[in-house]
């Protein structure tokens, strides 16, 4: 099924309805504080991460999971010079960051530009333990 056939069902469809009722004085179910969370990119610049007064407010707001990913996070954490992740560059943004210690969920969505892509376009398999 082609994407203008997909399009054309979900378009045609009729909406559904739904009444909603909020009632305060009963429990339904429990919450914690990993219901709700904020992406940080700063860490990946740690200048940027070190700033007081971002560190100041992300502290006040009493987040207690944050995510870190960016799509250029590779780039910015590696180097194309020596084809190497840059632990300083990394240690440096995670100790500037995170004055209240949340949980963190680390998320390297692709490899840097300089590895070496087979003919789809995938990471080539020469590159798995530089990845790594």
């Amino acid at each position: 099924m082609g994407e203008n056939s997909y399009s054309a069902i979900l378009s045609s469809q009729a909406s559904i309805a739904s009444k909603v009722i909020v009632d305060w004085e009963t429990e339904q179910a429990k919450t914690t504080p990993f219901t709700f969370g904020s992406n940080d990119y700063e860490i990946t610049i740690p200048e940027k991460a070190a700033d007081p007064v971002y560190q100041s407010h992300l502290a006040k707001l009493g987040i207690g999971l944050i995510r870190v990913c960016h799509a250029g996070l590779s780039d910015r954490w590696s180097d194309p010079a020596t084809k190497t992740w840059d632990k300083t560059k990394i240690k440096a943004g995670y100790d500037a960051s995170y004055p209240q210690r949340p949980t963190i969920i680390q998320n390297i969505s692709g490899w840097p530009q300089w590895m070496k892509q087979d003919g789809d376009g995938l990471l080539d398999p020469s590159e798995y333990d530089r990845y790594y």
